[in-house]
């Protein structure tokens, strides 16, 4: 236990100072930006593998630089996943540190985790190299030149999420999850948003493999408000080490939430213009919409979990 702990305040060292050092300035330069995201998912499986189950992470980071569309952000954050069914390889949370480049939907980087195995007892401290993608389209928006008027369905939302990581120390050895998404949303009512979906999930790694390993399409209908999301789905999962096929229902419920502790220099020094010439007129408050640092997919925590479903998140400018 003592090495656990030590490694502990080691990582909650290394996360702090992480921090402290994007909040620092340092004569004229100070970073662009603190992007910060959370994201937790809870689930209910009838299988009889995975039971009832959580999943999450919370991180905060800092933009240290940028280039274009090109990003070096590093983060800190807390990552956990548990279910209550053949959880001795599964279960596992804990704090991480990462150093990212993201260019539009596509990030890579570096991991250090601190990943504690509670049903092993056991505290592993792991670095890994990963590189995920997120991206998402609404089909309609491309079909309305050829639209005849008609309003349903609402839209045509399309969306993608992959990961690939390596652990060659690890629990879990090298790894790849993610999904393919098409939905349909239907109407709005109350400001929630009924959709059905079409999906393909995959979720595999190297190690350890035996409960883990699944594959296969599923059908759901949804509900989803702002980065609430609430559903239903029927899943024809294959268990791939257990040469095994399941069709079985899992209810879920999940949410992200998105947000930039600092506006990027250029966009306030924007902001601080306008709102001077406007000083003499009848003013109108402007804000920036402060977009998410992350979707739901790009550089997901290093403490692996099953692939983050889709939320749909009405932007007013993941």
């Amino acid at each position: 236990m003592r090495p656990a702990r030590e490694n502990g305040r080691r990582g909650a060292l290394w996360c702090g100072a992480l921090l402290l050092a994007g909040a620092l300035p340092a004569g004229a330069y100070a970073p662009s930006g603190y992007p910060g995201s959370a994201w937790a998912r809870g689930s209910r499986n009838f299988d009889g593998i995975e039971g009832t189950g959580t999943q999450g992470w919370v991180r905060q980071g800092v933009r240290w630089l940028r280039f274009g569309r090109l990003d070096l952000n590093t983060y800190a954050g807390y990552a956990w996943r548990f279910r209550t069914q053949e959880r001795l390889y599964y279960n596992v949370h804990g704090p991480l540190i990462s150093a990212v480049l993201e260019h539009g939907p596509i990030s890579a980087g570096a991991e250090y985790t601190q990943q504690r195995y509670p049903e092993l007892r056991e505290t592993q401290s792991d670095v890994s190299v990963f590189g995920s993608w997120y991206w998402s389209l609404d089909l309609r928006s491309r079909a309305s030149r050829h639209d005849s008027g008609r309003r349903v369905p609402l839209g045509l939302p399309f969306s993608t999420w992959g990961r690939v990581d390596t652990h060659p120390q690890g629990i879990e050895g090298n790894g790849t999850m993610g999904w393919v998404r098409q939905g349909v949303d239907w109407f709005t009512v109350f400001g929630w948003t009924c959709g059905t979906y079409g999906m393909y999930n995959w979720r595999l790694r190297t190690q350890n493999q035996l409960y883990y390993n699944a594959i296969g399409p599923s059908a759901g209908v949804s509900l989803a408000r702002g980065g609430l999301e609430i559903g239903i789905e029927h899943l024809w999962q294959r268990h791939t080490e257990l040469r095994r096929s399941d069709k079985t229902f899992n209810l879920y419920l999940s949410w992200f939430y998105g947000w930039e502790l600092k506006r990027p220099a250029a966009a306030a020094a924007d902001a601080n213009k306008s709102e001077t010439k406007s000083e003499a007129a009848a003013p109108t408050l402007k804000t920036d919409a402060a977009k998410p640092a992350v979707k739901t997919g790009p550089a997901k925590p290093a403490v692996k979990k099953d692939a983050p479903k889709p939320v749909r998140k009405r932007r007013s400018g993941p």
